[in-house]
């Protein structure tokens, strides 16, 4: 798609699997200590556990990807 609207790719970076780990390490930590004082939760509200465990079933199930594109106009 960005090409088709005049970019020029120039890298791509698929961090999915660097996504995945983080969720999984945040999720374990939630299940073992609770939440930090500070967090996502602090504004995502109590339902932030749940996120995550659908944020992990997502990437796991490969519906959603996390990518980073450097393009040229």
């Amino acid at each position: 798609m960005l090409v088709s609207v005049g970019f020029d790719v120039l890298q791509e970076v698929d961090s999915t699997e660097e996504s995945l780990g983080w969720f999984r390490d945040l999720s374990a930590r939630l299940e073992v200590n609770g939440p930090p004082p500070v967090s996502f939760g602090a504004f995502l509200g109590e339902d932030f556990p749940q996120m995550a465990a659908n944020q992990i079933a997502n990437l796991t199930e490969r519906r959603i990807r996390t990518v980073s594109y450097l393009c040229r106009a």
